[in-house]
């Protein structure tokens, strides 16, 4: 969240500031089962690049990316549905 915030208000003290940490990282590496992340490069308000980060961080970490995706419409792509289908089944 720290992180996040910085992105949006680089001047600012941020991470003075915010109350809650959010460590994804930490929460992520204690599953070490296989994660799915789906994320779309025309993010909007999470930054593509910290979804590959956190990806490239784990082993177990997939990062499914939707070109030209944006936050709240990955469900429209073909490529979410098919991998939603996979990993339903």
């Amino acid at each position: 969240m720290k992180e996040l915030a910085g992105h949006y208000f680089p001047i600012y003290p941020v991470g003075a500031m915010i109350r809650y940490a959010f460590p994804v990282h930490d929460y992520v590496g204690q599953f070490h089962k296989q994660v799915t992340i789906f994320h779309g490069t025309d993010d909007g308000v999470v930054p593509f690049e910290q979804s590959r980060r956190l990806a490239s961080a784990f082993p177990f970490v997939e990062l499914v990316t939707i070109e030209k995706g944006k936050h709240n419409n990955l469900f429209h792509f073909p490529v979410y549905q098919q991998k939603m289908n996979e990993l339903l089944r």
